[in-house]
């Protein structure tokens, strides 16, 4: 696999995040939500409903370090655009029914506390204009992202996937 140097193995692991800056324009957080994640299966693999075992605070998408050297980025970045690239989408993907939600259990969905803890960064810390981009889906699609998907009112902090 192509690695650029400064992600070269070391042990077990290969950082893959890093920050690239465009200028006073634009900061991008290219994240790696893959190898540093909770274990993917707590509810089984694929799509389903939530289970509780998802509902741990302590479960993490990002990992300590990487959520970290993103936040402490984030507050000092002094860009007009905060761009997020990663790999799955961050948004609500209720792919059931009122009835029956049901989630897709490798996404983001399945690590709640970690994306409000994200979008609550974003609100309080004032981030600038804050975009997600994703990739892993074979569409294009837009949305308004919230620290609190179920309560209407709460804020939008940002706009993507």
């Amino acid at each position: 696999m192509p690695l650029r140097a400064a992600a070269q193995p070391s042990r077990s692991s290969i950082r893959l995040y890093r920050q690239l800056h465009y200028g006073t324009l634009a900061d991008f957080y290219v994240l790696d939500t893959r190898q540093y994640r909770s274990l993917t299966e707590p509810c089984g693999y694929g799509t389903g409903p939530i289970c509780p075992a998802v509902l741990d605070p302590a479960r993490t998408m990002l990992g300590d370090q990487q959520e970290n050297w993103l936040f402490n980025g984030l507050g000092k970045s002094r860009a007009r655009w905060n761009v997020l690239a990663q790999q799955v989408p961050i948004t609500r993907l209720d792919v059931g029914g009122p009835s029956e939600p049901e989630y897709k259990l490798d996404k983001w969905d399945a690590y709640p506390f970690a994306r409000a803890r994200l979008l609550r960064f974003l609100a309080e810390a004032r981030v600038k204009n804050p975009v997600v981009i994703t990739g892993d889906l074979h569409d294009a699609w837009v949305a308004h992202l919230k620290p609190d998907f179920d309560d209407p009112a709460s804020p939008v902090v940002a706009s993507g996937s």
